[in-house]
């Protein structure tokens, strides 16, 4: 396996685990609003699923 190629799945790791964290912290940002439900909480829900 090229070095290269493996420092991509690394790097895509990596840039994958942060956007998880960015999107849980607007979860709960939104979360602690609480004013904001119905039409962002439906998009939440679509596109991180039931946990």
């Amino acid at each position: 396996v090229p070095i290269a190629s493996v420092l991509e799945v690394i790097k895509e790791k990596v840039m994958a685990k942060r956007m998880n964290q960015k999107i849980e912290k607007s979860v709960e940002m939104v979360g602690n609003v609480g004013e904001i439900k119905g039409p962002m909480e439906g998009v939440f829900i679509s596109h991180c699923g039931p946990k």
